[in-house]
């Protein structure tokens, strides 16, 4: 490369990566942040605006600070488990040279446990498929799945309240409308059977080899699982998997679980990522709050 072609790079003032897209965000997550100044003098970072920063951390030097010739630095910027359900966050740096400012946009989408438990015999799901109509010369009609697209799962079941929590139904289904949600697969259940702290797998007590929602979630690597004590909702957390072990019935997860579960006291399930259509919610009698639940895959 000659010296003329070197000089479109150099005297220029760098950011990797340009955005952070954090995806479906279950937990902390930390991001490197590589500030590169290519200028043969040295240069000011003068200051760091930081717009709609809630649910995230970035944790850079005291401004102003130096860049010295042909250097690099990093901060560490973490998007949090908590926040928004929507991070669309705006960092930008200032310099002390031409052009002045750099902005690195972090998005995501905060995933929130659904965590009702739900009418067992009122669980339907469905596959919709992406179809094509086609024509033949006769004028005959016939629709055919589009190669590749996999169906998209539409969940349904009732969840039946009384009226020391319905107040509390009342005020998450508004919480729930504004969010993407970690529903259960409730028929696909999975009984732990040794605390999981700090470990990055679980065992269970199912073979899940015929758990359809799991096998194939897995296999596209986009499932993520529910942990939570049974008949409660705390402690509770959702992990992301990575592999599966039908023989050992064993699921591993990118990151380690945090919380301590009681073997035989705690279930777990697959997740569809969902939103929810607005409910209707009944008033059965007095005592009793029913919410017929319906839920579409967020793809």
């Amino acid at each position: 490369m000659t010296e003329n072609n070197l000089d479109i790079f150099l005297d220029k003032f760098y950011i990797f990566p340009e955005e952070i897209d954090a995806g479906f965000i279950t937990e902390d997550s930390t991001f490197i942040v590589t500030l590169l100044s290519l200028f043969r003098t040295e240069i000011n970072v003068t200051s760091v605006d930081k717009f709609n920063i809630g649910g995230i951390i970035i944790q850079h030097e005291v401004t102003p600070f130096a860049m010295p010739p042909n250097c690099n630095k990093f901060n560490d910027l973490t998007v949090l488990g908590e926040g928004p359900p929507q991070q669309d966050s705006l960092i930008t740096y200032f310099i002390d040279a031409d052009p002045f400012a750099f902005e690195l946009p972090v998005t995501g989408q905060r995933i929130t446990p659904f965590l009702y438990e739900c009418d067992f015999t009122t669980v339907e799901i469905s596959l919709l498929f992406d179809t094509l109509k086609y024509q033949d010369i006769k004028g005959n009609e016939q629709r055919r799945s589009i190669a590749g697209v996999l169906p998209r799962k539409d969940l349904s079941f009732d969840v039946w309240e009384n009226a020391n929590f319905a107040q509390r139904l009342r005020n998450d289904i508004r919480r729930f409308l504004e969010s993407i949600l970690a529903v259960p697969v409730f028929h696909e259940p999975l009984h732990i059977v040794s605390d999981p702290k700090l470990l990055t797998k679980i065992t269970t007590e199912e073979d899940f080899t015929f758990y359809p929602i799991l096998q194939k979630g897995v296999e596209l690597s986009t499932q993520f699982l529910i942990i939570k004590t049974i008949n409660s909702e705390n402690p509770h957390e959702i992990k992301e998997i990575t592999t599966i072990d039908n023989g050992l019935k064993e699921i591993n997860f990118s990151s380690a679980v945090t919380n301590s579960y009681v073997p035989k006291e705690t279930i777990a399930y697959p997740v569809v990522i969902c939103y929810l259509d607005t409910p209707e919610i009944q008033r059965p009698n007095e005592d009793m709050l029913k919410v017929p639940f319906r839920f579409k895959e967020f793809v």
